[in-house]
């Protein structure tokens, strides 16, 4: 036994002594040094730091003398996930040169040599679309000489408006922000102005995107509210502003989710005799309300302005609201309710029309049997025509539609418009131009009159059919953005598509590999991805709204408004202005 224990001890010593002898062979000290990769991209920026197809470009390499005895057909380099091809690796500047492919967008670049993976810098690629960095410009510049943007809203942008008064153009944005550029409430008269408190709705210049002193809506709506949009009247200087969650507009009571301004976003009110439930206290004698005195119990989603001068209010409202000052004291106000479901008509002044989806033997009114979530007005040239409402609900006044419904000069439904079976999931967004006579219809539908949309997106002409023309491919869905597929579809007067959503790769109907669009691209009216107009990088978000427009050079330019926090992987706030230009 003792024997046995000796020989093992003997041994181990050995051992252990051999290992030591190899230790101080092998390397110097107590621990052996760190694994270091003898090949990878530097983050040293390219040569040049921006190109467009065709182009060569030169990025910084470690272990050269590894690539270049590696053959470059088997060097996998890629610009944001589209493979360039590798031209030459030359060792008297470590560099590695590619070529830029026809496919590429802005973002990082990488390399693949066998089973490895390389990172390196971001290469921006030029092309004919780009963020336009005129618009909401700031005095400071980023590292590449740049103008930064301003932070624009705090809150997401529902809508833009562009109108002009006495010849002077003017962009309206509505939303549920609070401030804007940073700007926070100072003061409660004009003169404080460029300190106000944005609330909700605010005028920029349309060319440059900075904000109008001119228009002032003091503190606006009560906080926690929305503006969802607004229209101009005829039969009052100056607009109706709607939305939801506001009962009042500054010091002025008795607003029901809309209310009047005048062109210098003052309030349209009122002062009148009430009751004064307190005799002693004779300022309680007059009451100061707004002047339109209509409204709804609920959120209003877009009002139109038909070819009669009447509003024509959507949205998910069961009431109409009347304001009674005669009833009402200084201090409240009295309200007369009217069942009035969802779609309804009111003069300019607030007063409801009952010629207009209006059944006074009915317990609610008329309505659908679910949610609107969206509506557009169709037009004849300068004249408003019919209004389409889209949402979650397959009966519109008890007959049966496909979720989406036309209405006629009555609110009833328009037989005209024939959808068929319509979608057979929700409808989230409609939009129409008027140039092109479309409408792109999203939602979380997987066909729509029987035809398959597994993108949840369709194209229909003005009768309710199907446009055959347009046909979206394939799409990889994105992993680190959740959501819908495809959020927002729309279309420019020159049949351009823009979509944005929660995908990460697109493979048109002509294409046979899947291209990196990062949740934002442009396509042709047919539905292919249009040329040299794909070339930005990732944007995070949903777009609400866009206007066509022109940048500060003149050259065709589109407002984008939302809630998106990433355009081309720059860091913008919900509003943005992108140059496009096509040959």
């Amino acid at each position: 036994m003792k024997k046995n224990v000796i020989f093992l001890l003997i041994i181990c010593s050995f051992f252990v002594a051999s290992c030591f002898k190899r230790q101080e062979m092998d390397y110097a000290g107590a621990y052996a040094p760190p694994f270091i990769n003898s090949v990878g991209l530097l983050l040293q920026m390219p040569v040049p730091l921006q190109g467009q197809a065709g182009d060569t470009v030169r990025f910084k390499v470690a272990g050269i003398d590894t690539l270049l005895s590696i053959n470059p057909a088997l060097i996998e380099f890629y610009l944001n996930g589209s493979r360039a091809t590798v031209k030459s690796v030359n060792s008297n500047d470590s560099t590695l040169t590619v070529i830029v492919p026809g496919n590429a967008s802005s973002g990082a670049s990488s390399m693949i040599i066998g089973d490895k993976q390389f990172y390196g810098p971001d290469f921006n690629i030029t092309g004919w679309a780009w963020l336009d960095s005129t618009f909401n410009a700031t005095t400071q510049k980023d590292e590449k000489g740049n103008p930064l943007l301003g932070s624009a809203t705090n809150g997401p942008v529902w809508s833009v408006y562009y109108d002009s008064w006495m010849q002077v153009l003017n962009l309206f944005v509505c939303g549920g922000f609070t401030t804007w550029n940073g700007l926070s409430f100072l003061g409660t008269t004009p003169d404080s102005y460029h300190n106000n408190n944005i609330a909700g709705v605010i005028q920029l210049n349309p060319t440059t995107g900075t904000l109008r002193d001119n228009f002032y809506v003091g503190e606006g709506p009560n906080r926690g509210s929305t503006i969802y949009g607004m229209v101009k009247l005829t039969n009052f200087p100056g607009y109706l502003v709607y939305g939801t969650g506001f009962s009042s507009f500054g010091i002025y009571k008795g607003v029901n989710n809309m209310t009047r301004v005048y062109q210098n976003g003052l309030i349209d009110s009122v002062t009148t005799n009430v009751n004064n439930p307190d005799p002693e206290n004779p300022s309680a004698n007059i009451g100061v309300f707004v002047n339109f005195k209509g409204g709804f119990d609920g959120p209003v989603r877009k009002v139109f302005l038909d070819a009669a001068g009447r509003l024509i209010s959507v949205g998910n409202f069961s009431r109409y609201v009347y304001n009674d000052y005669t009833l009402s004291t200084a201090f409240s106000v009295v309200k007369n309710y009217t069942y009035q479901s969802q779609v309804a008509a009111t003069n300019q002044d607030g007063i409801l029309d009952t010629s207009y989806n209006y059944d006074p033997y009915r317990t609610k009114g008329f309505g659908t049997n679910g949610t609107i979530s969206d509506a557009v007005q169709l037009m004849n040239g300068t004249t408003p025509g019919s209004i389409i409402i889209g949402g979650n609900f397959t009966l519109y006044n008890n007959e049966g539609v496909g979720r989406i419904v036309m209405l006629d000069n009555n609110g009833k439904r328009n037989p005209a418009f024939n959808v068929g079976e319509g979608a057979d999931g929700a409808i989230t967004k409609i939009t129409y131009n008027a140039v092109t006579q479309k409408l792109l219809v999203t939602g979380d539908f997987k066909s729509f009159n029987g035809v398959a949309c597994p993108a949840g997106v369709v194209m229909l002409n003005t009768n309710g059919s199907i446009s055959t023309g347009f046909k979206l491919g394939d799409f990889e869905r994105s992993t680190a953005n959740s959501g819908r597929l495809v959020n927002y579809a729309g279309q420019l007067s020159d049949g351009t598509v823009i979509l944005s959503g929660a995908f990460e790769r697109y493979r048109d109907q002509t294409g046979s590999t899947f291209i990196t669009r990062q949740g934002f691209m442009i396509l042709n009216p047919d539905g292919t991805l249009a040329a040299n107009l794909n070339n930005t990088g990732v944007f995070n978000g949903t777009i609400n709204d866009i206007f066509e427009t022109t940048t500060l050079s003149g050259r065709k330019g589109v407002v984008i408004a939302g809630s998106f926090s990433l355009f081309d992987n720059h860091p913008v706030n919900n509003i943005i202005r992108i140059g496009l230009q096509r040959k």
